[in-house]
């Protein structure tokens, strides 16, 4: 271990800027983006946001980062999507959202769209960045889903999200990005909170909190082949896959043993 960052709250979602050195952390309890040095881990800047803060992405194309906040737990009747400057340091613009409650998103930025899940609604909505509103929402099939992960396929023009159904089952939803279409409903295992793409083996990795790592192979035509399933760890529920790397990260909460980073290596 290198270093341990004890400035946050609650931290959240997380973005490094190998251009800037600038680690970017979404801290919920405080509601506001934290930058800490890329060198000594130092803080550099708290940047204001509501409460809930949480999610946040990095769209290459416009340079700039969006984070969910606000809603109910914030003592709001709407979220905010708001748009951070990586090089100035400051929030430029707050996209209002009529929700009480955003979870993880994903930017489509050639076609400067962000999707984003609307949790307590089981609907996604499309975020028009150049416009910066919501110019659609699309209702997911069936009933009792709380869509928390989301991945975006430009490759297949698909919409991937995995919804939690009960403690122990859960829903992989697909949704054609043009349009929000519904092309298939998946069973997952509960939980799900990590959802990555692997372009390279054509696979679609989810985590679940259940103690699983779910694979499925993208096949043609709409093809979704379910691979054996990994153990991770109960509640090893968030990851990433790292194409650069070419390794899938797991991380595992403090319970019954030390918190965790589990690091997988895909083959063949």
């Amino acid at each position: 271990m290198l270093k341990v960052i004890s400035d946050i709250g609650n931290p959240h979602g997380s973005f490094y800027s190998s251009q800037f050195k600038r680690l970017f952390v979404a801290d919920g309890a405080s509601g506001d983006l934290k930058v800490f040095s890329g060198e000594d881990y130092s803080l550099i800047k708290t940047i204001s946001l509501a409460r809930n803060a949480d999610w946040l992405v990095y769209d290459p194309h416009s340079r700039l980062i969006y984070v969910n906040n606000g809603g109910e737990d914030a003592g709001m009747d709407h979220s905010l999507i708001s748009v951070v400057d990586p090089d100035r340091l400051e929030k430029v613009a707050d996209i209002s959202i009529a929700t009480s409650g955003l979870e993880s998103s994903a930017v489509d930025s050639e076609r400067q769209l962000l999707y984003v899940n609307l949790v307590n609604e089981a609907a996604v909505a499309v975020v028009d960045l150049g416009k910066r509103k919501a110019v659609a929402t699309w209702k997911l099939p069936g009933t009792g889903h709380r869509n928390l992960a989301i991945a975006l396929d430009t490759q297949h023009s698909r919409l991937y999200v995995a919804c939690r159904d009960s403690p122990m089952q859960g829903s992989l939803i697909v949704l054609d990005s043009a349009n929000g279409r519904a092309v298939t409903t998946l069973p997952i295992g509960g939980l799900a909170d990590g959802i990555s793409i692997d372009q390279k083996r054509q696979r679609i990795y989810i985590s679940t909190g259940v103690g699983h790592l779910e694979t499925f192979t993208i096949e043609a035509n709409d093809v979704y082949r379910r691979q054996a399933t990994v153990d991770t760890a109960v509640m090893a529920k968030a990851s990433l896959y790292s194409s650069e790397l070419d390794r899938l990260y797991v991380s595992v909460p403090h319970l019954s043993t030390e918190a965790q980073v589990m690091v997988f290596k895909p083959v063949p």
